[in-house]
């Protein structure tokens, strides 16, 4: 079975390591661009996929993640309140 109970892709026992490693590389970068703690990334991360708005683009046992449909909605959204409040 490769997903949990709540839909999300469920850790693989087998890893690609080089895989794992681009991953903790691009995550690397993300926190010294960002100025934040792992900690701090990981919390926000999860608090995206509990809303639904970012899902693991891959099945990997830590993931690149993308936004969902759901987060491009609301993104969508978003600009376009900005847009309309930039034009007043």
């Amino acid at each position: 079975q490769t997903t949990a109970r709540n839909g999300r892709p469920r850790p693989q026992d087998d890893f690609n390591e080089e895989e794992d490693a681009k991953n903790a590389e691009a995550g690397g970068a993300t926190i010294e661009r960002l100025k934040i703690s792992r900690q701090l990334l990981s919390h926000h991360l999860s608090e995206l996929r509990n809303v639904d708005v970012v899902e693991a683009a891959s099945n990997n046992r830590r993931p690149n993640w993308r936004i969902s449909n759901k987060g491009m909605d609301i993104l969508a959204a978003s600009r376009e309140i900005s847009t309309k409040e930039a034009a007043r």
